[in-house]
């Protein structure tokens, strides 16, 4: 499913979508405007915070595509599909148990921003068993995501 590739995406940067949105968002020929910055990073993965757009801008006001990859070498970009996964999931489980309420669950998933269908959130559903209480394990949906990312 969608959210599976998404999560499965190998660690690391798309270089060539950074010089795309360098070369959509430069002001002058090679001179990115300091404001841009943290929405070209963004373009290529990234998801850094004020103070890492700040520390590659540093003092100027316009940012070059060296910094650019640069301050993409110090981004996280991808992580563990599965760990990032599991905490998502692990939100749902307020009782700690490793384990969520179906109903709960169909309903977020189908009123995510990126709205998954309702034979997706069936299939992701159908990997796991629901108990009496009407709860499936966190580690299915996990074991899933990482065989068919």
């Amino acid at each position: 499913t969608t959210l599976f590739r998404s999560l499965g995406k190998k660690m690391g940067y798309d270089k060539k979508r950074l010089e795309e949105a360098f070369v959509l968002y430069q002001e002058d020929q090679d001179k990115l405007p300091a404001h841009r910055v943290g929405e070209v990073l963004r373009c290529a993965g990234a998801n850094p915070s004020m103070d890492e757009v700040a520390a590659v801008v540093g003092s100027g006001a316009h940012c070059s595509l060296s910094q650019l990859h640069a301050g993409m070498a110090k981004q996280t970009v991808g992580g563990d599909p599965s760990h990032e996964l599991r905490e998502c999931l692990s939100i749902f489980d307020s009782l700690g148990e490793g384990m969520i309420e179906a109903g709960e669950f169909r309903g977020v998933m189908a009123n995510l921003g990126d709205a998954f269908n309702s034979e997706e959130i069936g299939q992701l559903m159908l990997m796991s068993e629901l108990n009496a209480e009407g709860k499936f394990a966190i580690d299915d949906i996990v074991s899933y995501g990482a065989t068919y990312k």
